[in-house]
């Protein structure tokens, strides 16, 4: 996930959306994917590693045009981030 959150000057009790209740990836593969982009042996146009989140991100990006207003329900990743605590690795 992103960090910017970390540097609101806000109080965070009053979030909607718990930003640090997500699963933490270990950032190497990223470091690997990203040299492999630059010294040009990848030349996939989009890359994001872990490569497992790829079909997740495709669902989240055509995920609006199908939604519903006022469902009643919480997005399943918004649920998961109430349901785990802060820093919970990723699951293999």
């Amino acid at each position: 996930m992103f960090e910017t959150w970390k540097e609101w000057r806000d109080d965070s009790a009053g979030r909607l959306y718990d930003y640090a209740a997500h699963e933490q990836y270990d950032p190497e593969p990223v470091y690997q994917r990203t040299v492999r982009v630059l010294l040009g042996e990848e030349r996939r146009y989009r890359n994001l590693p872990p490569e497992e989140m790829e079909p997740q991100a495709g669902q989240q990006v055509d995920a609006p045009w199908d939604r519903q207003l006022n469902d009643g329900s919480r997005p399943v990743l918004l649920q998961k981030a109430y349901d785990i605590s802060p820093g919970t690795p990723v699951q293999d």
